[in-house]
């Protein structure tokens, strides 16, 4: 199946449960509420802890792109020592090998 009209929350969704299903007791998932009083523009739409360590994947349909600000904040996250992707569509090579590196 194309991923062409797949929707960002769809892949939010299929990268929660593929890590969900990899990791289990060892992962920890949230999302940052965008709002006026609640979060900062640029955040990643996905933040994490594996195993105690930070990460974060901004999710894309396979047309989108990352604006300027959201880079700027996914560099600064890599700069810290933490692990920071932005993955496009439902891309299953990337994502196994964003787990690899936790296992």
């Amino acid at each position: 199946m194309s991923n062409q009209n797949v929707k960002e929350a769809t892949i939010q969704k299929w990268v929660q449960d593929k890590l969900k299903k990899a990791f289990g007791e060892d992962i920890y998932i949230f999302k940052i509420p965008q709002g006026q009083y609640t979060s900062r523009r640029g955040i990643a739409d996905l933040c994490m802890c594996i195993k105690g360590q930070y990460a974060a994947i901004e999710v894309k349909t396979d047309s989108g792109r990352l604006t300027a600000l959201q880079d700027h904040e996914m560099s600064k996250v890599k700069r810290s020592g933490a692990t920071a992707i932005t993955i496009y569509g439902k891309d299953e090579g990337l994502l196994k090998a964003f787990i690899k590196q936790f296992k």
